[in-house]
């Protein structure tokens, strides 16, 4: 007997339901940003240069980890309070997605 993998098996499916076997994916446009003219935006700089604030907005333009753009397109993001062992996490301005968390060594933690 034969072992067959997922991909031959997805190749085969397809085939057969007349679909293409291979996804091309195509990157999303990007969103307009409405900005606040009174809202003072910092680029994400490395945690030993300056330490982020819950409140502050922040541009994220890395291309990969915490400081990346968001999916939706926006790099304008803002420090939020964060959950459990997170002091802070960072929140879309545009989409209000969240999830990216950031750790003690780039916040600044009142007491």
């Amino acid at each position: 007997m034969t072992q067959r993998t997922f991909g031959d098996f997805w190749r085969g499916w397809c085939e057969t339901n007349g679909l293409p076997t291979k996804v091309v994916r195509q990157p999303i446009p990007a969103a307009p940003v409405q900005s606040d003219p009174d809202v003072q935006i910092m680029d994400a700089i490395a945690p030993a240069q300056k330490r982020l604030r819950i409140g502050d907005h922040v541009e994220c333009r890395e291309l990969a980890g915490v400081f990346r753009p968001c999916p939706c397109g926006s790099i304008s993001f803002t420090v939020c309070e964060g959950k459990g062992p997170h002091p802070a996490a960072l929140d879309c301005d545009n989409c209000h997605r969240g999830g990216r968390w950031l750790g003690r060594a780039l916040v600044e933690v009142l007491a």
